[in-house]
């Protein structure tokens, strides 16, 4: 699990990884979700806080097929290339902590273990199928933009959308040919 490469965190940055996991052959979704969100959350908690970990979190995705993630995919499932069963989120401001977590005593002696009850650990990726990581740049909080728009920019934006009016009353009182 450990990478070389450490974004920067300026004040107020913070890195999320998200994790894209495929449950055991053999178990139902149902099965799968529950021991998750309820033995596994209970043995992750107390390890993501005392390691600074600021959010850790699941989507049980909406748009699972009625395939089982053992099934061969099909040309029309592009939307999902890689099946998966859900998406752990994890959100911090050091990458290095973060990492450094999986050295732990609490991860060593109650996560890992736990991960055969419900991961298809002999899968690929050890049932982790896709693993993405990055810094975040929060564009909206709280429902206002953090983003600033400089006069010119947003000028430009009205003047081409003025341009673009233009020419559709002009196709429009224009006469047919």
């Amino acid at each position: 699990m450990p990478h070389s490469r450490k974004p920067s965190t300026a004040a107020g940055d913070h890195i999320e990884v998200l994790m894209y996991l495929r449950r055991k052959p053999g178990m139902s979704r149902e099965e799968f979700y529950k021991h998750w969100s309820t033995v596994h959350a209970r043995k992750v908690g107390p390890w993501a806080e005392k390691h600074g970990i600021h959010t850790h979190g699941t989507i049980i995705p909406n748009n699972i097929g009625i395939h089982s993630p053992s099934e061969p995919i099909t040309t029309t499932e592009l939307i999902q290339p890689v099946k998966f069963d859900g998406i752990a989120i994890y959100e911090f401001t050091s990458l290095g902590t973060f990492e450094a977590g999986f050295s732990d005593e609490i991860y060593n002696k109650d996560i890992a273990p736990d991960k055969k009850n419900f991961l298809d650990v002999d899968g690929l990726g050890g049932g982790v199928v896709a693993r993405f990581e990055g810094r975040v740049w929060t564009m909206v909080e709280k429902g206002r933009s953090k983003v600033k728009v400089e006069e010119s920019d947003e000028m430009r934006v009205w003047n081409l959308l003025g341009k673009r009016q233009e020419l559709l009353n002009m196709q429009d009182e224009a006469p047919f040919r």
